[in-house]
Parts: C-alpha cells; sequence; structure tokens
C-alpha cells in the first residue's frame, strides 16, 4: 500500500509499505493471540499490536516498535475483546495515530512518542 494514501500526506518518507495481520486461535490463554503489524521494507521499521504472553508485564496487549528487527519500544495497548475482524478494523482505525507517533534518530526509529 501506498502510505501517504492511508496517512494523507504527500511528504511522509517512502512510498511502500505493507499491513500484515495474523491470529493464533486456541492458545491456552483465555483470548486468541494476534499481530497486526505494518512494515515499511525500505526504512526497515514495524509499527505492531501484539495480543500474546511475551510481555506479560505490559498487559495482554502491546504496542511494539521494532528497527529491523530488534525491537526498540513496546508500550501497553487496550485490550479489544470482541471478534477478530472488529479488532481488525478497529486496528486499522488507530494506524495512522500508531505510524505517525514513531520517533526517529539519524535515520532510524527510536521508539514511540
Amino acid at each position: 500500500m501506498n502510505p501517504r494514501k492511508l496517512l494523507n500526506d504527500e511528504a511522509y518518507p517512502t512510498t511502500i509499505a505493507r499491513v500484515e495481520v495474523g491470529f493464533q486461535l486456541q492458545t491456552g490463554e483465555p483470548y486468541e493471540h494476534y499481530w497486526f503489524n505494518w512494515i515499511e521494507p525500505e526504512r526497515q521499521l514495524l509499527v505492531g499490536w501484539h495480543q500474546d504472553d511475551t510481555h506479560d508485564n505490559l498487559g495482554p496487549v502491546h504496542l511494539q516498535v521494532n528497527d529491523s528487527a530488534t525491537a526498540v519500544d513496546h508500550r501497553p495497548a487496550d485490550f479489544i475483546d470482541s471478534h477478530p475482524l472488529d479488532v481488525i478494523e478497529r486496528r486499522l482505525e488507530s494506524l495512522p495515530h500508531a505510524v505517525t507517533a514513531v520517533e526517529w534518530e539519524d535515520g532510524r526509529p527510536v521508539g514511540l512518542r
């Protein structure tokens, strides 16, 4: 997809991005696991919500920023207790804010504002 259109920003520094969504059902938890990631391959950026058991101190859902394969920031995020299609719709609505909240230093993502 073209980030400039999604973000309504003709000056956004890249024109290539993709969204990856996945679900893992029957996790042994009282909820399914999912990931909803915005990926900009040219800038090696990943911004995504992850509902899993990897950062229990943040709760069941966190917003994560990666510089390539390295996580540079994690923040607690709202748990959405509804149908997976509703989760996708609500994360998609929140995506522009999450992407524009990424802080950059020397051309690399370093976290969230």
